[in-house]
């Protein structure tokens, strides 16, 4: 069964023993794992936000869609980069588009 909600893919992820939600991983990349999961033909998509924060500098906070496999795996959504988006509102788009199935044009 695929998960269908963060929190069952917090979990799936954890029982494979990854670390993707760990604390101390989202701590180093102040990541922030958005509330909704995108469902559907194509497979399950999340968004996540992150901030580079250094001792001069702090950069402004970028958006990536993520996805969550079956096996429990979490990484970038294939057809989308790291931190691609700079708002919330097209990561969105784009993670709906995913999981209906429809590539995304970067």
């Amino acid at each position: 069964m695929k998960a269908k909600t963060i929190e069952e893919i917090i979990k799936k992820n954890n029982a494979i023993g990854h670390h993707f939600f760990d604390k101390e991983t989202i701590d180093f990349f102040k990541s922030k794992t958005h509330y909704k999961a995108f469902y559907g033909k194509g497979g399950v998509f999340f968004i996540t936000s992150e901030q580079f924060v250094g001792s001069t500098h702090t950069g402004k906070r970028l958006y990536s869609v993520r996805e969550a496999k079956e096996d429990g795996k979490v990484g970038t959504a294939d057809g989308t980069e790291f931190q691609q988006f700079t708002n919330e509102a097209d990561a969105k788009v784009a993670a709906t588009q995913l999981a209906n199935g429809i590539e995304v044009a970067i």
